[in-house]
């Protein structure tokens, strides 16, 4: 069972696989101390960071336990199921044994917990997609400075998402889905913002631009070139 997968054991029993993995390295050390100390180190170090999102799980599967007053096992077997693949048999045997001990609480169990695992994201995982999605800023330029990564930390905070697997943020930006309001297209608050004093202008060129229709700019390098290009013009 993995230590560190969202569909797993309890907190204590993860501490227990975690302290095991971690114990057999250091068995298996003086083997090649070279390359298997620096992760032994860093896992030993990290577990409590590592498997913080499974005692906030917890505590989410026992309020969920407590609300449809199920027994908290019972709670624990529908996260576990999650991780089957529903077209293994393996899968259904597990959903109709579930079923038959929770009775008609089982569909309003099951939703609940598959909530409360979509809200509580590995750190792991969030590091992943974040990395995945800059990295093909980092690749356009040799060198980043200040300037740039503020140009892109802008540019993500206020691109719209074209598309999500969860619905609600489809068409919305970062900063919409956290403060709840809304906010012109990125490009309109970006002439605004890089034109002090020109901000009527800004609102002049942004129509000509949309009456061109809405490119969908994926390169920061096509980004700083409308950055620049429409802040020179504003001073010239």
């Amino acid at each position: 069972m993995p230590v560190l997968a969202l569909a797993g054991p309890a907190l204590t029993t993860r501490h227990e696989l975690f302290d095991f993995i971690v114990e057999e390295l250091g068995r298996r050390e003086p083997e090649d101390a070279r390359h298997i100390r620096p992760v032994r180190v860093a896992l030993q170090n990290q577990r409590d960071t590592l498997l913080a999102f499974a005692g906030v799980l917890d505590q989410k599967l026992a309020v969920i336990a407590q609300a449809h007053a199920i027994a908290e096992p019972l709670v624990r077997e529908a996260c576990l199921l999650h991780r089957l693949p529903s077209t293994s048999s393996a899968y259904w045997q597990g959903w109709n044994q579930l079923r038959a001990q929770t009775g008609s609480r089982f569909h309003a169990l099951f939703a609940a917990v598959s909530r409360a695992m979509a809200d509580t994201p590995r750190s792991s995982s969030l590091v992943e997609n974040l990395n995945s999605r800059l990295r093909i800023y980092f690749t356009l330029r040799r060198h980043l400075g200040g300037s740039y990564l503020d140009l892109l930390r802008f540019f993500l905070n206020h691109r719209r998402f074209l598309r999500s697997r969860r619905a609600e943020r489809r068409g919305k930006s970062p900063r919409e889905l956290m403060t709840g309001h809304g906010h012109p297209h990125w490009l309109t608050l970006l002439l605004v913002w890089t034109a002090p004093g020109g901000i009527g202008c800004a609102r002049v060129r942004s129509v000509l631009i949309s009456d061109k229709g809405d490119r969908p700019w994926t390169r920061l390098a096509e980004l700083e070139w409308i950055r620049r290009s429409m802040f020179f013009s504003f001073t010239e």
